[in-house]
């Protein structure tokens, strides 16, 4: 079969000939191109556009030939300008041979295979009466038969000769990556690594599906794999947090259960020690910030989750109470006080929820405060006053918080991401997926100064050499999600693909300065590519 020479589209991506090389057995390919003389080509060029010129002087735009000889004027200009910008013209022609055991099988394969270039807005015909011209230039003799030539030559200049380069491949494996599954399309494994920055945009992946389709079975597994190569590991489970305790426990984590009934306490008026020796060798030697000053700024948010309704007048009578709490311990806004002078390397004692209820309770203008956060203190979620009981360092760790209900969710949403953040802007070298997020953003902060926080929360995640993980559900801010650069669709049905029906696997992207092209059509630009993946 031959593809004439009106049987090509006039725009086409890099790689287009993809389709064709990996039709399957009995789909064979000759390309042939051949260069032409650039002198005689310009001058061919010039005479031609003159020609056209005066024709459509003489042509009405009522006429059926006024749009072929315009597009002809256009396509004359372009190869003008594109000889002038040094490019080379060339000729390409395209021989298809089709083999097959039996009749049958190859009258099925040619009429599939013209079906499947038709749907491209390709043409192909048959070479009924030539067949043995173009077995003559189909062997590897580099040699096509002048008849076939000149029926199937198409010209092009360097950049479209470019593009057909026909080794091309719609795999996605990555050095020191881990895999996800396998590619349905054509059995490759897909072997992604988020973290490196020459590859993809930010390490964050958003995975979609229907209920059941496995969403929190595949965070699993890439934590699991993740953690085999040594990187530290941090869920925050909303939903279903009992899902993650039997892996955690296998790999010797550290499952945290937040709520008024467990045990476990991460005191949220703890300042945490942080190593920023790394930061200060890429960066420099920095400012040195009161990191009393940056507590006190987070518990605001805290309390603003707790007290929605809490005046200006409060927070300022809280931020006072808050600084005479830590001055109760020796906690100053020199970062010196930190230290404790009986462990050195070490910080002090930290004062907890009950030591701040204190101080409210002792002034008639906090105690409404103080009422409110008696729940915390006295109440049945006494849990949250304590010290810090569990083990913050283990580099798988599962914060669970799907027991709490209610505005006490919000403040386990906050103990949660508050731990996240602090593990995750202590060493920015450091590959760590450090919020692998249920719908992380999908509580909304009751109060009007925090309303944003969860999705600034997510944003500093991203924006912190940190890998998040996001589950879709439909309460997601779409922000959020939409910023996530890579997403896998698991068992997608027509009423969440609508948008992504135009194509079905790899979106067109940059790798390594080559745009790998997609192997269906693609019709509108994404922003992230979109993996349908089976599960290994």
């Amino acid at each position: 079969m031959l593809i004439p020479s009106d049987g090509y589209k006039t725009q086409v991506p890099a790689g287009w000939l993809s389709l064709i090389v990996n039709a399957g057995d009995g789909i064979d390919m000759d390309m042939f191109l051949s260069r032409q003389p650039k002198e005689r080509i310009i001058q061919r060029v010039g005479q031609q556009l003159r020609i056209n010129r005066s024709k459509i002087k003489d042509a009405s735009d009522t006429n059926t030939d006024f749009d072929d000889i315009d597009g002809a004027i256009r396509s004359g200009y372009f190869l003008k300008e594109g000889l002038a910008n040094n490019e080379d013209f060339y000729y390409l022609n395209l021989l298809i041979t089709v083999t097959a055991p039996t009749e049958e099988d190859l009258e099925w394969k040619v009429s599939e295979m013209k079906k499947l270039l038709l749907s491209q807005d390709m043409d192909v015909r048959s070479c009924h009466f030539r067949e043995e011209q173009a077995f003559l230039s189909a062997l590897p003799l580099v040699s096509m038969e002048k008849g076939l030539f000149e029926r199937g030559k198409r010209n092009l200049l360097t950049g479209g000769a470019a593009s057909c380069y026909p080794f091309t491949s719609f795999e996605m494996c990555d050095d020191n990556g881990i895999l996800l599954g396998v590619n349905k399309y054509n059995s490759s494994l897909i072997i992604v690594d988020i973290f490196n920055s020459a590859i993809y945009k930010n390490a964050n992946i958003s995975i979609l599906g229907t209920s059941g389709a496995g969403k929190t079975f595949t965070m699993q597994l890439m934590a699991l794999r993740m953690r085999r190569k040594n990187i530290p590991i941090f869920i925050v489970a909303p939903l279903k947090g009992h899902e993650f305790h039997r892996a955690c426990a296998n790999v010797g984590g550290e499952f945290i259960q937040i709520s008024p009934a467990s045990p476990h306490c991460i005191n949220v008026m703890e300042i945490r020690k942080v190593d920023r020796s790394v930061n200060e060798l890429l960066d420099g030697p920095g400012i040195q910030l009161s990191e009393l000053a940056a507590k006190i700024q987070q518990l605001h948010i805290f309390f603003s989750l707790l007290i929605p309704d809490m005046s200006h007048e409060e927070r300022q009578l809280l931020d006072e109470a808050l600084i005479r709490t830590y001055n109760t311990k020796g906690i100053t806004h020199d970062n010196a006080s930190l230290d404790d002078p009986a462990n050195p390397g070490q910080y002090r004692e930290m004062p907890v929820l009950g030591d701040l209820h204190e101080i409210l309770k002792a002034a008639p203008e906090t105690t409404r405060m103080a009422h409110i956060l008696n729940r915390l203190v006295h109440g049945s979620a006494s849990t949250f006053n304590k010290q810090t009981n569990v083990s913050l360092d283990n580099k798988y760790t599962v914060l669970d918080i799907s027991s709490l209900t209610g505005d006490l969710l919000t403040v386990g949403m906050f103990v949660a991401l508050d731990f996240v953040w602090d593990r995750a802007k202590a060493d920015r070298t450091e590959e760590k997926p450090s919020s692998s997020m249920n719908a992380g953003s999908s509580f909304p902060a009751p109060a009007p100064q925090a309303h944003d926080w969860p999705a600034i929360s997510s944003w500093r995640l991203q924006k912190r050499y940190v890998g998040m993980e996001a589950r879709r559900s439909s309460r997601a801010k779409t922000s959020t999600i939409s910023s996530i650069w890579m997403k896998v669709a698991l068992a997608k049905v027509s009423s969440t693909t609508a948008r992504q029906r135009s194509f079905l696997t790899w979106k067109m992207m940059k790798r390594n300065g080559f745009r790998r092209p997609c192997i269906c059509p693609m019709r509108k630009r994404w922003r992230s590519p979109i993996l349908s993946v089976a599960m290994a």
